[in-house]
């Protein structure tokens, strides 16, 4: 009988104490958890600041990419910045040739498309016609069905 309490003794106090070290690891994986979400953020916020410094750098080369174009076409160098470059409101011929180069290169580019919606169109039709060759010749004649 004092061997069956000792036994039952022994199996108390190792359950007491894989009890007690369950507890001390669930909160070292929560604190190694906190820590790594804190590093993750820190992180997601240096992604951001390199990212925003990169799109003021791109805009910046736009900006002179734009100022060299107005100056090749002989137009003053926007100042304000406050999006895209308009004519002045007195420079009709501009406007106007600005209207003919978009209406030919939308001509231009649809015809483009055209031509490539066509050939795609012929390819398409021909490989139809092909299946349909050879379902064709896989049919059975009547004769031979059951």
């Amino acid at each position: 009988m004092k061997m069956n309490v000792l036994i039952l003794l022994s199996l108390l106090l190792l359950g007491l104490f894989a009890c007690s070290s369950d507890g001390t690891q669930t909160s070292d994986r929560l604190d190694s958890l906190d820590a790594e979400v804190k590093a993750l953020k820190q992180e997601a916020l240096a992604r951001e600041k390199n990212l925003r410094e990169e799109l003021g750098q791109i805009r910046k080369i736009l900006e002179g990419i734009q100022d060299v174009m107005m100056t090749q076409k002989g137009l003053p160098k926007a100042e304000g910045r406050s999006g895209a470059v308009e004519p002045d409101a007195g420079d009709d011929s501009l406007g106007r040739e600005l209207d003919a180069k978009a209406k030919s290169f939308v001509n231009e580019n649809l015809d483009r498309l055209f031509e490539i919606t066509k050939k795609l169109l012929g390819k398409i039709e021909q490989e139809l016609d092909k299946e349909i060759e050879k379902d064709e010749a896989q049919e059975v004649p009547d004769g031979e069905r059951i």
